[in-house]
Parts: structure tokens; sequence; C-alpha cells
């Protein structure tokens, strides 16, 4: 792989080594990268390559400097655009990130869920922003904005969708004055284990735990724990979510700093993410899982029967 070192004058030889030193797990993939882009640095595909590379090794502030030049350069290219907003969202300039993102046409492919993925990530931080800022009219309009699968981001809204987070979020952010609302919300999140059978197990199953143990509903709750432990007994929020029933603050922190394992998918194997993990670590962090408590008051069960 090395004997050619660098006198190949054609740049994507070097992105095509980067990528297999990537897979292989040998080093300099960043050297081979910095080529490509120095021998095209009109190209517009080193500029995502690389940007990938520092995004992937959460160097931020380069991905963004990078691929924002990349894309003033570009600005009808919608991979440079929607790899622009993730490091805008990451940036925590998340209102630049949404902007950008109401703003340019993704067409229909087979990454085009990276779109939405970076469309509602964006929204539920900007959510959690507006929970510290204690302006629940923004945490409601954001989590509704969420849940959206605008047409521009180039992928249609699937038949089902886990939207529990969401809901939990709704949940605890409304107000008490429209009960019949939030019980929904609640069934919702404490039903969908037993309406969801096939759906793989996530760190959102602790969600549903904790409502089901607010409502001494612990036999449900238990059955949800004993199969996740069953069918994902290495899972890194499997592990957390233990940690923190068990009040298990020191390996809450241990676990909090790791990141989960990564499968090695067949071709054309599309492997669950648990995406929503960042976003559980975060309620967690803001104190707002003990909140699960809260939400369901006598009210509230009053009308889930």
């Amino acid at each position: 792989m090395n004997d050619c070192a660098d006198q190949p004058s054609f740049y994507p030889f070097y992105i095509l080594r980067a990528n297999l030193r990537r897979e292989l797990g040998h080093p300099g993939r960043l050297g081979d990268l910095q080529k490509a882009q120095a021998q095209a640095p009109d190209e517009w595909r080193p500029i995502l390559s690389l940007s990938r590379y520092y995004l992937e090794n959460e160097d931020w502030t380069a991905a963004l400097s990078i691929v924002k030049q990349g894309y003033h350069q570009y600005p009808d290219n919608y991979y440079l655009g929607l790899q622009l907003a993730k490091c805008l969202m990451h940036t925590k300039q998340l209102d630049q990130a949404i902007s950008l993102m109401n703003n340019m046409t993704v067409l229909p492919n087979e990454g085009a869920s990276e779109g939405r993925n970076s469309w509602r990530e964006s929204h539920l931080l900007s959510a959690f922003n507006a929970i510290e800022a204690k302006d629940f009219d923004q945490v409601l309009k954001h989590i509704s904005l969420a849940r959206t699968w605008p047409e521009n981001m180039g992928i249609g809204k699937p038949y089902h969708v886990d939207e529990r987070l969401e809901d939990f979020i709704q949940l605890i952010c409304s107000t008490s004055d429209n009960a019949a609302q939030r019980a929904r919300l609640f069934r919702r999140i404490t039903h969908y284990r037993a309406e969801h059978k096939q759906t793989p197990y996530s760190s959102l199953d602790l969600l549903g735990i904790l409502l089901l143990r607010a409502t001494e509903n612990h036999k449900e709750a238990d059955k949800i724990l004993e199969r996740w432990k069953k069918l994902e007994p290495e899972a890194l929020a499997l592990k957390w979510a233990i940690a923190f029933l068990e009040e298990n603050q020191q390996e809450i922190d241990r676990l909090s700093k790791e990141k989960p394992l990564i499968k090695e998918a067949f071709p054309y194997e599309i492997l669950f993410e648990d995406r929503s993990f960042n976003f559980i670590k975060k309620l967690y962090e803001l104190g707002l899982l003990d909140k699960s408590t809260h939400a369901v008051n006598n009210e509230l069960t009053n009308n889930l029967d």
C-alpha cells in the first residue's frame, strides 16, 4: 500500500488509499487526504473527505473551516451543504445549521438519511438550549420541528418512526392544563415496546422503564429490562441504563465517556445506530430523567384509564 509513496499525481488515488488505511486501521490517513486536497484544491471530493476525517476525530473547528470554504466554492453541492450543517451543529451554531438546511435541496439518495438526522438533532439540541433558558414555548416549537421530515432533505417519512425521545421531552415540558394530551404521550412511551416488539432495543427503552416504574408497574418495566439484557447484553446504552437505575454514579461517569462499539456490516446491510443515546445522557446531565416521576401526577394518571 505504501510502495507508491507520494508519486501518483492522481488525487483519487490518495482518497482511496486513505479509505483503505481506515478499514485496515493503518496510520497515514490524514496525510493522504491532505495530499489529495493539495493536488486538487478546486475539487469538492477532497474537501469533503478531509472535513469528514476531522469530524470523525471530533476536531469540529477544522472540519468546519475546510467545508465552509468548499461550500463557498460549490454552493449548490448538497454533500458539502449537509457536511457544513453537521459541522455547524457540532460547533453549537444551531440557528445557522437550521437556516442552511431550510434553504438547501437534497436529492433522494442512499445517504439522504444523514440530512434528516442532522435536521432532527439540530432541533433537539435547540430544544435542550431552550430548556436551560426555561423558554418552554421554544422547547415545544423545536420538538414539533424535530418530528418533521422536510421534503427538501431528500427522504420521505417511513411508515414507523420512533419518537419516544420527542414524546418524553414534550411530556415533561408541557403544562398540566392539557392532561389528555399528556396522557397520550405517556401511553405512547409506556406501550411502545409491547406494540413494537421487532424494533431494536435502545437507550429510549429506559424512558419507558422509568415511566412504568413511576406508576408502580414494576412487572412490565422489569420485563422490558430483562428482554433488553437478553438481546443486547453488551450494548453500552444498556450498561449505562443499568448503572442509572442502580444509582451507580461511578459507573455512570465511566460509561458516559465510552463510545459504542462499531459493528461490522455485511455488504448492503444497514446496522441500527442508537442516535438518541447522547440525548438521553443530556437529559440526565440536566436532571430531567428524574422528572419522570413529576410527569406522572394524579391528573395524568387519572386520564390513563
